[in-house]
């Protein structure tokens, strides 16, 4: 629904700005379904590029990165990671002691990750989870690159997809998740 309610805003304001040039109006469709798949390019690359199933665990958005994950802090509590930018990698793992895997963290997202991924399980394991976000506070701003989690649920697992069907993936594009009725989006 998230997906969706982006795209329909996005559809509404193009609507409104027709209207606004054109003086007239437009009827938008949204499907839930369209909308989620127009967002998952990024986890739909090896389909695409690739002509292979994805493996979750190695996408980006689903564990692949070392900076998207959830680790557990020595209080039995959950940190949930999500700052992969450079700057972030460069001051956690500078402040951690081990600049010397910037390199692998910032590589492309799977089984590269896994020392980082394992340095990260064992350092946030050290401490409770107020002492970690202490620690992040500094690089909060103006997005927080952490979150708590305050136990670990079915959402903090990897995804599990299964692949498109043989007649999406024949044709190597992303549908519109947005239709318009006078004039189509895409």
């Amino acid at each position: 629904d998230m997906a969706a309610s982006l795209m329909a805003l996005s559809g509404i304001l193009m609507a409104l700005l027709r209207r606004q040039t054109s003086g007239q109006g437009d009827y938008l469709d949204i499907a839930m379904y369209d909308a989620l798949l127009a967002w998952t390019p990024n986890v739909m690359g090896p389909p695409f590029a690739e002509n292979r199933a994805p493996v979750p665990t190695h996408e980006r958005s689903w564990g692949g990165s070392s900076f998207n994950g959830v680790y557990a802090t020595a209080d039995g509590r959950h940190l949930a990671l999500a700052g992969g930018e450079h700057k972030f990698v460069e001051a956690l793992l500078g402040h951690l002691g081990r600049p010397d895997l910037v390199a692998t963290a910032l590589q492309p997202p799977g089984p590269a990750h896994e020392p980082v991924r394992a340095f990260l399980r064992h350092s946030f394991g050290q401490k409770n989870l107020a002492h970690w976000e202490a620690v992040l506070a500094p690089w909060t701003s103006p997005g927080p690159p952490c979150a708590r989690c305050m136990k670990p649920s079915a959402a903090s697992t990897p995804a599990r997809v299964a692949c498109a069907s043989n007649s999406l993936l024949g044709s190597r594009t992303w549908a519109c998740p947005s239709s318009f009725a006078r004039n189509p989006a895409c």
